[in-house]
């Protein structure tokens, strides 16, 4: 059924769908505020690179949480015994490594970059290549 503007009505249940997801929402930018609050005092950043690389840290981080929610959300719909290797399994652990890898590399280009700030000598990072075989 149709209103005057030829328009669905939105059913009673999506419309508290959508008040608790708008809520969810609120509290996650809090969170999400909080988090990047605290990173900004721990590493008090200069400039707007400094700057850039923490909010980059706290997107990684929120990334990993999100995966972590995710992972936990599948392990309650589905018992132990029957988490299969592969499929969603992997694409959960893959997120995961994947924040992991970024989150280690902008810290490492933050702390480098402070450390260049203070006047202290950085070497040049160090590059290694492995290769398989024999």
């Amino acid at each position: 059924m149709e209103n005057e503007e030829g328009e669905h009505p939105t059913s009673l249940a999506k419309v508290a769908a959508n008040r608790r997801n708008a809520k969810l929402s609120t509290e996650d930018a809090v969170v999400f505020e909080d988090l990047l609050q605290g990173l900004s005092q721990a590493f008090q950043p200069e400039g707007a690179l400094e700057h850039m690389l923490v909010e980059k840290l706290v997107v990684c981080l929120w990334r990993k949480r999100r995966v972590l929610l995710v992972e936990a959300r599948d392990l309650e719909t589905t018992p132990m015994r029957s988490i299969p290797y592969g499929g969603a399994l992997d694409c959960i652990l893959r997120y995961d490594a994947a924040a992991d890898r970024q989150f280690a590399q902008t810290l490492t280009q933050l702390e480098r970059l402070q450390r260049t700030r203070k006047g202290e000598n950085v070497p040049a990072p160090i590059e290694l290549h492995v290769t398989a075989g024999g």
